[in-house]
């Protein structure tokens, strides 16, 4: 798989759009993430969640993505205010994910992604 260095200028499929990004972290190991679908909102908004951002329904930290089942309820904290969203686990992901940062926008909607969905731009 491509290997995308910290400060790499990219673009990332996400939303059937293609958007101008640039890499903010890209681990060397595998990590896990969950796909949530997040209550009241169109699929396209469904995303990889890294564990740390998750809370169960009643708030409590998920120690290990092993006790979450797709269906399962959980609160993802979202954003620089880090504000509570409900959703919902779909799927389990595990391997190497790039976090991107998409210009134009704010440190908010930075996002971590399958490497699959980033290409990097011609300088």
């Amino acid at each position: 798989g491509a290997s995308y260095a910290v400060g790499t200028r990219v673009a990332v499929r996400v939303m059937k759009k293609q958007l101008s990004a640039v890499v903010t972290h890209a681990p060397d190991e595998p990590l896990t993430a969950v796909v949530v679908h997040y209550e009241g909102w169109p699929r396209c908004y469904d995303e990889l969640q890294r564990v740390e951002n998750l809370r169960t329904a009643h708030g409590e930290e998920v120690a290990d993505v092993s006790q979450l089942r797709p269906g399962d309820v959980v609160l993802v904290h979202w954003g620089s205010h880090r504000e509570q969203y409900r959703a919902v686990v779909r799927s389990f992901f595990t391997g190497k994910l790039v976090c991107v940062h998409y210009l134009n926008s704010s440190q908010d909607w930075d996002q971590w992604v399958k490497p699959r969905q980033v290409r990097r731009l011609a300088e």
